[in-house]
């Protein structure tokens, strides 16, 4: 069984490439095209968004949020713009009462899901399910 150390260090991993991930989607860019500037912006973005609790889900809603205010902007704009976001969206999930251990123990499951269903498929590409 791994030590719990190791669960955390898996879902923070998790949490850091969901997030990117999420960026680069927004944007419609993916990862082998994009040049190191590229890289850079949506990495430092996304650290800003993790320092705050960003959920997952809400990040395309910040990026809607910037497309309505800029005719371009980068992925920087989302983190620059988080603040005026929430301010408009009092509902949003990044804003409700959650404590970080709440917000901690719905992203772990998620991972936990995620990975446990990886793990069935490569069983069954080995032929080690019944």
């Amino acid at each position: 069984m791994p030590s719990p150390n190791g669960i955390f260090k898996g879902f923070a991993q998790y949490y850091k490439n969901a997030t990117q991930d999420k960026i680069v989607e927004c944007f419609g860019w993916s990862w082998s095209s994009m040049t190191k500037s590229n890289k850079g912006s949506v990495l430092r973005a996304a650290k800003e968004l993790r320092e705050v609790g960003i959920q997952i889900e809400d990040i395309s809603a910040v990026y809607e949020h910037c497309k309505k205010q800029f005719d371009k902007f980068g992925p920087m704009a989302l983190a620059s713009n988080y603040s005026a976001w929430i301010k408009a969206n009092p509902a949003s999930g990044s804003n409700q009462n959650v404590s970080a251990a709440d917000a901690q123990s719905r992203l772990r499951a998620e991972h936990v899901r995620q990975k446990a269903e990886r793990e069935s498929g490569e069983a069954d590409d080995l032929g080690l399910t019944a």
